[in-house]
């Protein structure tokens, strides 16, 4: 999920040939301020501005944002 921003771009351009699919939301619904990566070990927090990031090593908090990230998923068109 990413916002509809012209500095995502060259993103947007390599997605098809790293066979990713993303949602493009608008700016006004989503603006990326924060990045939350998670896979199957662990869910990462960017804050870019203050330059932070949170690392949750943890399984069960992953598997959990996953399934939240599949509802939201599932639910934008």
């Amino acid at each position: 999920i990413a916002p509809d921003h012209p500095s995502l771009k060259e993103f947007r351009d390599l997605d098809q040939a790293y066979n990713q699919e993303v949602k493009v939301i608008p700016t006004d619904k989503y603006s990326a301020n924060i990045s939350i990566d998670a896979n199957t070990q662990f869910v990462r927090i960017i804050m870019f501005k203050e330059l932070q990031c949170v690392i949750i090593d943890n399984p069960s908090v992953a598997k959990t944002v996953q399934q939240v990230f599949d509802l939201v998923w599932t639910g934008l068109k």
